[in-house]
């Protein structure tokens, strides 16, 4: 998978070091089940390192600061 995102992107955020982009939106394209996803790119491999998929509809992320956490800002649908 390249470092494409062809559907809906709410937000990314690059890893402290540069190394890692993260990124949250709905996808749809022909390589992963449509829902919310976030994915960990490696920037250096043009490639995707981890998808997670969510079923909470999100819209916004952000790394600690010594990069080894994520947090995701997600929309209760209750």
């Amino acid at each position: 998978m390249d470092l494409v995102w062809r559907d809906s992107l709410d937000s990314l955020a690059f890893s402290p070091d540069g190394r890692t982009i993260a990124t949250v939106g709905y996808a749809r394209d022909q390589d992963s089940s449509p829902g919310w996803t976030v994915r960990l790119w490696d920037v250096t491999r043009n490639k995707v390192r981890k998808e997670l998929d969510r079923s909470e509809e999100m819209h916004g992320l952000s790394y600690s600061a010594d990069g080894k956490a994520i947090a995701t800002a997600a929309r209760r649908s209750d």
